[in-house]
Formats: structure tokens, sequence, C-alpha cells
């Protein structure tokens, strides 16, 4: 296995938001002005975040990681939360079974998702056995397999189990994985819940962000509401719209009274789960956090954000875009080199890398081009005739564009020739394959396959390749397995 690591994003790969970002546009940094260059005051910031707070939030995570063997870089790290020189990266993730698409193993927080039941998951783990069985696969593969079965056997809650599955992964790494539906963690945010609830002021804030974004040509990636939280009841999540008379639970349909969503919001804030726009703020308000790594969603909404950490007195943290990889088998990297088809080319799509592999398989002087040249010189020719105040040149102009059209229906039939003929027609078979299958914008691989996929085309080494390898601050690779 190989990895080439580079930072040139394929134009269009992100979001028109996450491109500009990459590439420090001013306007972005004015609605989010926070980089690296202000560490230091992020961390003077922090003052805050005492050593009791510290304290409480050590112990909630080794309570977390109670019946888990845990790496010593793992137990080293959350030792080191009690220490006030001590600051936290994060990045979040929602749970699947399984780990989820591919992107996951890219960027290693939990909802009420993490609150479903395992149950039912060991016949899927036994069919993974099997076939990993079938395949011939590793023995680290089956070991992984084994690790998935274990984990949804022993823990009743996928939030659990996935904690279980990552610290085996990844704990030689000392990654930390914090379950933030706690009801020890959530006691800390009462007063965002009340403020969200009762009030309009968090609403206005975002909206008034969100109406910046606007103006920049952004649309939302989440829209701002009267009230951003849900409502955790009964085994079952409820968005929470406010009306004259109460609170709306949706899809219920259920009323609930000021009084008793006031009594819940102060004696069980458990109950509530915020949603995107106001899940930064709450894990910036229970970690002494100073960077996150995004995804090119995220990225978005979190610019919508800067204003509401400022009113509320928490530290926006530095913000990063996740690494991004595209995995190919070593055939599919040896017919690119073969035909000489950079990865630059294969981006701009079918159409446009067909037209390169023609150029490469008939020589550089195409018809193709030579046509294209051809039709430059007779504009400048009219040009030049028009200027001249020619007499004939309509009469002119109209014969040459007939010549013209012959000439790209010759020029259209010969490249079809070439395409059909039998030594070339494979060849082009192949390219759109590829093409469609690796270099689709439209539907990332990282997003279109899973991370057991993943799994069984690299071995359970590509962490330790990605981590090994020379990066820059944001990484655009390819992986050759």
């Amino acid at each position: 296995m190989n990895v080439n690591i580079h930072s040139d994003v394929p134009e269009g790969y992100y979001g028109k938001l996450a491109s500009a970002w990459l590439k420090n546009d001013t306007d972005l940094k004015d609605l989010y002005p926070i980089d690296e260059k202000d560490i230091n005051q992020i961390q003077d910031h922090y003052a805050y975040f005492d050593t009791h707070k510290r304290e409480w939030l050590a112990n909630i995570l080794s309570k977390q990681y109670e019946g888990i063997e845990l790496h010593s870089s793992v137990t080293a790290n959350i030792e080191k939360i009690r220490s006030t020189n001590t600051f936290t990266v994060t990045t979040g993730q929602q749970i699947h079974i399984f780990l989820g698409p591919a992107f996951f193993v890219y960027t290693p927080q939990q909802g009420p998702t993490g609150r479903l039941s395992t149950n039912g998951l060991e016949p899927i783990c036994d069919a993974l056995i099997e076939m990993g069985e079938k395949e011939n696969s590793s023995s680290d593969i089956k070991d992984i397999f084994k690790l998935f079965k274990e984990a949804y056997t022993r823990f009743s809650t996928l939030s659990a189990a996935t904690r279980f599955i990552l610290n085996a992964l990844f704990g030689k790494y000392g990654l930390i994985i914090i379950d933030a539906d706690s009801a020890s963690l959530k006691s800390d945010i009462k007063t965002l819940i009340h403020e969200d609830l009762f009030s309009d002021s968090v609403y206005e804030i975002l909206q008034s962000a969100s109406v910046s974004l606007k103006s920049l040509g952004y649309g939302n990636q989440v829209n701002p509401r009267k009230t951003h939280f849900f409502l955790l009841k009964e085994g079952e999540r409820f968005r929470i719209d406010r009306e004259v008379d109460g609170f709306l639970l949706h899809p219920s349909g259920e009323l609930v009274s000021s009084e008793k969503m006031l009594q819940w919001a102060t004696e069980k804030p458990p109950m509530f789960s915020p949603n995107a726009l106001l899940r930064p703020l709450y894990q910036q308000q229970i970690l002494p956090n100073i960077a996150y790594v995004c995804g090119p969603a995220e990225m978005h909404y979190w610019h919508q954000l800067f204003p509401l950490f400022k009113q509320r007195s928490i530290v926006a943290p530095i913000l990063f875009l996740r690494d991004s990889y595209l995995v190919m088998d070593v055939k599919t990297q040896s017919f690119l080199v073969k035909y000489n088809m950079d990865e630059s080319v294969m981006w701009k799509g079918f159409v446009d890398s067909s037209r390169y592999l023609e150029e490469i398989l008939i020589g550089e002087n195409t018809i193709s081009r030579e046509l294209e040249e051809l039709k430059n010189k007779m504009n400048n020719i009219f040009r030049t005739l028009f200027d001249l105040k020619y007499k004939n040149i309509k009469e002119l102009r109209s014969k040459s564009e007939v010549w013209i059209k012959e000439l790209e229906k010759a020029e259209k039939s010969a490249s079809n020739d070439i395409r059909m003929q039998p030594a070339f027609e494979p060849v082009f078979g192949r390219l759109q394959k590829i093409s469609m299958l690796y270099f689709d914008k439209n539907k990332p691989q990282e997003r279109m396959i899973s991370w057991v996929e993943l799994l069984l085309k690299t071995g359970n080494n590509l962490y330790d390749l990605i981590i090994e390898s020379p990066q820059s601050a944001h990484a655009f690779g390819t992986l050759c397995v």
C-alpha cells in the first residue's frame, strides 16, 4: 500500500463555502475571525475552566469508560485533562452501526442515536465473520469483525458499543470518546436550554448571522428556529415548537404547557438534546477545546455561530477541514499511469478525460484540436474583413459555417470510430467505469462506501499509514492498495 498526500482539492469536490474557506476567503474570515494565530488568546480565555471543572470532566470520562480495558495513552490523556495547561481538539460523528461511511476513519459525539439498542446485531456480525473466512481475509480483518460482535453482544446501546470499538481501534493514539448524552454534562447547559426555549435571543442572533452568510452567496446549512432543542421522552426524540399556549412536540402533536416544560428544563436537563446549531456551543461549554475538525457541511453551519459564542462568552475554537482520501486498487492506478491519465484530468469528468485519452492514443495532432485552431483562425479572418468593410462578408461567413459543420461531423465520426475500434473500445469502457467509481464529485467515494468496505480493501493498517505520512494543514490524497 502506498499513499500520495497533497493539498490540491479538485474544483467542485467540496461545496462553495468549504472551497472558499480553503482559499482563505476574507469575507468568511470576517464571519468567523478565529484561526491559528489566536491560540494563545483562546488558552487564556479558558481560565474559567478551573481545576474543579477539570476534575468534574475527567471523572465523568473515567466513569463512561468503566468496564473497558483502556490503552495507557487514553488513561494518560484523561488524567492530563485535570491539568490547567491541557486542552482538547475534537471532532464529531453521528453514530453508525459498523462505524458507517468511509470518511469516518478520516475524522475519528454522540446524541440520542447512541441510546439505540444493539439487540439483533449478533447475526449480522456472524455473517461478517463468515464472509471474512470465505474471502480469506487477513487475520487483522477477521479480528475486527470479531471485535464488532463482542461490542454489540457485550453492550446494550450503540453508544457504549461504539466507544468499545473505537477504544480498541484507536486507543493507542490516545483518542478519547465522550458521550455528550450525559446527565452530568447536560446539567452544565441549563441556562442555554432556558434561554433557547423561553426567549428569542438565540434565534435572533443566529438569524442575523445567517442573513450575513446569505449576503455572501451562501445558503444556510441549518436554518435557525425559535427553539433548537429536541425533547427525549419515552425512548423517542421530538422536535419542540414554541406556541402561544405552550410547546408543541413533533411528530406526536402533544402540547406541553410552559410550566411543565420549565420544570423539565430546570430539573431534568438530560431530557433535552441540542440540534446541529447548538451542539457546538454545548461542546465548547463542557470541554477546554481549542480546535474542531469539521466536515465540509459542518464548516458551513459553524460560520453561523460566532456571534452566539461571543454573546454567551464561550470560546470559539479554531476550525480545520477534515482530510479526504481516494482509495483505489493497484490495477486501476496502473491503468492511469499507463495512459498518462493524471488525477487532475480524471476529476474533470469522463467527457474531458476521454478526449484527453484520444489524444494519447492517436497522437497530439488530433482532428479535434486542429479543427479548434481552424475555427479560431477563421474568426480572426472575419474580424479583419469586417474591419476592412469587406462587402461580401455575410455570404462568405455563411459558406464557411457550412464547411465547418461538415468538418465537425467528420471529426465526431472519426472520434466515434476510434472509440469503437476493437483495440480501443475496452480502454474507453474501463476509463468510464473508473471515472464513475472513483472520480464522481457528486458521489464522492468516502460517502458512498462503508467503513467495512474500506477495511476489506485496505486491511487494518490504513490509519497507521495516514498518521505516519507527512501532511499539510489539510490533506487530500490517494491511497493505492
